[in-house]
């Protein structure tokens, strides 16, 4: 493929279809417009299915999202990816992680890094961060913990909401003020945060190992069922490309277009499902009937019958 000049207009994700394909959608377009034109006829739409390329090994879908603590691009996209995440409910496990990176040339003053043991470990990127990255990791430690604390409490809800508190936090550049107002908000148990953060500098190392094996150039990111999300970080996107994750499509996966017509061509899938099982069941009687008469009909073949038939002339009488 070139460039004819117009690259730059086209955004990600972008799907690339034949001319007669294109032609098709346009003239069911036209005639959905031109039957809508009439008050009395029966409304007309067109939806277009789009599948993401996702692997789907069972009916969960395993998703993650890589984020910098403070960074307002990734704050954005976890309040707006809330509500969908509700939706999906119990099918879709979502865990966090914080972008972390050691250093061996930072040094104790660097205002990005913080020592843990031996070793310095930095914020991730932190040209969009509202605080230094060393603020950023503690703050993403204490995130980090309302998760393991709370991941098995409705779906990790309380995270989700904490992490929509942070967002509030944004004009007191998290301060810790700010945060220790949230812990109070939501009731967060502060015995189990300092149990948790006893193990910061595990969590810290964790974290650093995986982000650099995980081979994801920016951040935020999202993985999902272990690969990379590569468009535009938006949450119906995401929340599309979840769906595409799943063996069997959940109800809240189908678009509401097709939900609000009963299904395919009008026809609800419930009574799909009751069609095609009702006429397997034909099948197998129609099957079992068939090899019926053929078990029968082998050992009761009428035998070959030799017999006579006699023709009696009636005798005329003299005169």
């Amino acid at each position: 493929m070139i460039d004819d000049g117009v690259g730059l207009s086209i955004a990600i994700p972008t799907v690339i279809i034949t001319k007669e394909a294109g032609d098709a959608l346009r003239k069911a377009v036209l005639d959905a417009e031109e039957n809508n034109k009439n008050p009395t006829n029966k409304k007309q739409f067109v939806v277009l299915l789009v599948d993401f390329e996702m692997d789907n090994p069972d009916n969960r879908v395993e998703y993650d999202i890589w984020y910098t603590s403070g960074d307002m691009a990734a704050l954005n996209y976890i309040k707006s990816m809330k509500s969908y995440n509700e939706k999906l409910g119990k099918d879709a496990l979502m865990t966090p992680h914080m972008v972390v990176r050691s250093c061996s040339y930072c040094i104790e003053t660097d205002t990005d890094c913080r020592r843990y043991g031996n070793t310095m470990y930095c914020a991730g990127f932190t040209h969009n961060l509202e605080i230094t990255g060393r603020d950023s990791l503690s703050l993403g430690v204490e995130e980090l913990c309302v998760y393991d604390i709370y991941k098995d409490n409705n779906n990790a809800e309380k995270w989700w909401v904490f992490m929509q508190e942070v967002y509030n936090c944004k004009d007191q550049k998290f301060s810790q003020d700010c945060i220790e107002g949230i812990y109070d908000n939501l009731k967060i148990d502060r015995s189990m945060m300092l149990t948790c953060k006893y193990k910061e500098a595990e969590m810290v190392e964790r974290e650093a190992e995986n982000w650099m094996t995980s081979g994801i150039p920016y951040t935020p990111a999202i993985v999902i069922n272990n690969k990379v999300f590569r468009g535009t970080l938006d949450a119906e996107n995401v929340f599309k490309a979840i769906c595409a994750g799943f063996n069997v499509t959940p109800s809240v996966c189908i678009p509401e277009e097709v939900r609000a017509s009963g299904g395919f061509g009008g026809i609800g899938f419930t009574t799909i499902l009751m069609i095609i099982v009702l006429v397997v069941l034909l099948n197998v009687v129609f099957i079992y009937l068939y090899l019926s008469l053929i078990h029968i009909s082998e050992p009761t073949r009428p035998l070959y019958i030799s017999y006579a038939v006699f023709c009696l002339k009636k005798k005329k009488k003299k005169k």
